[in-house]
């Protein structure tokens, strides 16, 4: 199923929002994309990988009812043809996202595609150019879709704030395939407070508003209605909670729209598994040039994860 943008009247926004100028912002809420049943879904799909986190967190049904009651009703903006235009990669394989957040093993993986020859994106500038502002709520009709045309794998930073308007802006073949890497949450805060300790988390439906001179990951990152607000990383409960809502929000919509998708617990996996299952999942899929064959690239990865996975921390 594709993403399908509504219109949105923006009388009905809450008061104070800050908009777009259009006289309809087309918009759909964290809900609308994921359906708490689709959700409750991909949450078990998550906690397969995760062995015990929903149960550390608090159990399924408490991540469900913090889902619905702090991020279902925010809105993700921005569903227009002109700032998301259909993409177009003519002769090129589809396009690879990985829609986990940092520090879950996303550099590893960049550094793998990177080394078959395919033009891997982690964090990178050009991607995070244009204000993350203006792709998520389509303020300034930016093309939001070119730079990541120019990549075959993109990851980290901003693809997790930007994944609704990738998926949509990449029907069928033109994506093909969506990794979602994951990590115990409580893991996960520790070490990215250690390594990163003013980046935010990413949830539904987030936009963020600031500098225009500083680069979407470097800037202060204020975030107004009905966009919803993302917070610093904590391994409390209630940061469980976000983090497993997040896994779980993006292995939805990846899902509904249609694609692939491997999720991936590198911390728990062996090298050779590894490589064996991106091999067999992503080669039949277009991932790949087609005179790369499974074994070289099962090859390629195992001879590449003794060097560049052996330190994940």
């Amino acid at each position: 199923m594709m993403l399908v943008p509504f219109v949105l009247s923006s009388a009905s926004v809450p008061r104070g929002a800050l908009l777009p100028s259009d006289d309809a912002v087309q918009a759909k809420s964290a809900l609308e994309l994921c359906p708490v049943a689709r959700f409750r879904a991909a949450l078990a799909q998550v906690d397969a990988v995760l062995p015990q986190a929903v149960h550390h967190a608090g159990g399924a049904e408490a991540i469900v009812k913090t889902y619905e009651s702090q991020y279902g009703s925010a809105l993700c903006l921005g569903f227009n043809s002109s700032t998301w235009r259909p993409s177009s990669r003519p002769g090129r394989p589809g396009l690879v996202i990985n829609a986990g957040e940092g520090t879950t093993g996303t550099t590893c993986l960049d550094e793998l595609f990177d080394g078959l020859g395919l033009r891997s994106a982690h964090f990178a500038d050009d991607l995070r150019r244009e204000s993350l502002w203006n792709c998520t709520t389509a303020s300034q009709r930016p093309d939001c879709t070119v730079a990541f045309d120019n990549y075959d794998v993109v990851s980290d930073s901003p693809v997790s704030d930007e994944l609704p308007y990738i998926l949509a802006s990449h029907p069928h073949g033109l994506l093909a395939h969506a990794i979602l890497t994951v990590r115990d949450p409580r893991e996960w805060a520790e070490k990215r407070k250690q390594d990163h300790p003013t980046n935010l988390q990413a949830v539904p439906c987030s936009c963020r508003v600031g500098s225009a001179a500083s680069l979407p990951g470097e800037e202060m990152m204020n975030v107004v209605p009905p966009c919803a607000s993302p917070p610093y990383p904590s391994s409390s409960a209630d940061g469980q909670h976000t983090t497993l809502i997040y896994d779980a929000w993006a292995a939805c919509l990846v899902q509904q729209a249609g694609h692939s998708l491997t999720l991936l617990n590198l911390f728990e996996m062996s090298h050779v598994d590894l490589a064996i299952k991106l091999a067999t999942e992503l080669r039949g899929r277009g991932a790949f040039p087609a005179d790369l064959s499974e074994a070289d690239v099962t090859a390629a990865l195992a001879n590449k994860l003794g060097s560049t996975c052996s330190m994940l921390s």
